[in-house]
């Protein structure tokens, strides 16, 4: 029985975080900034206690704070929140800098890293043809260039499972 309401409360707290974020990303692309940020902030706080600072779903809160701040062309915010969210998808990486990427350590989420990714490398190009600064675009290299390596492990994983299913 303790099992059972184990489990049920993990998967009412997960519904609980789910439909706040929810929440929090229509308020942003809603215009109700603050509600937004306030519920966010309350989302996050409620994973952190749940399941510590690294875990997926605290990933997802800051990646879509990215995805905001992008939104709004205020990317040094875009771009901070898309290295924290790699910090928190990746257990192994506390990196805070912006020109820093986990490379190849292990991820919560491989498919939602090269998501990131993508993101983040999309945010520095857009840094680079806004300031003029190489920095910016070496960056944005270097952090495409990773998601491709985290595609090729993907890839090659699917392929080694597949070949072990046959």
């Amino acid at each position: 029985a303790c099992d059972f309401w184990k489990h049920s409360k993990h998967e009412l707290i997960s519904e609980k975080i789910q439909t706040l974020l929810c929440f929090g990303k229509y308020c942003l692309k809603n215009n109700k900034t603050e509600e937004g940020l306030q519920t966010m902030d309350k989302v996050r706080m409620i994973c952190e206690n749940n399941y510590g600072k690294k875990h997926y779903l605290i990933s997802k809160i800051y990646n879509s704070l990215g995805d905001f701040y992008s939104e709004k062309n205020d990317l040094i915010n875009a771009l901070n929140y898309y290295q924290k969210a790699l910090q928190a998808n990746t257990p192994d990486f506390n990196s805070n800098q912006i020109f820093n990427n986990p490379g190849d350590l292990k991820a919560f989420s491989d498919i939602y890293q090269i998501t990131i990714l993508k993101q983040k490398g999309s945010s520095l190009k857009k840094m680079n043809a806004r300031t003029g600064e190489i920095k910016y675009l070496y960056a944005a290299a270097e952090t495409y260039n990773c998601m491709v390596d985290q595609i090729s492990k993907l890839k090659d994983h699917i392929f080694d499972t597949e070949d072990k299913l046959t």
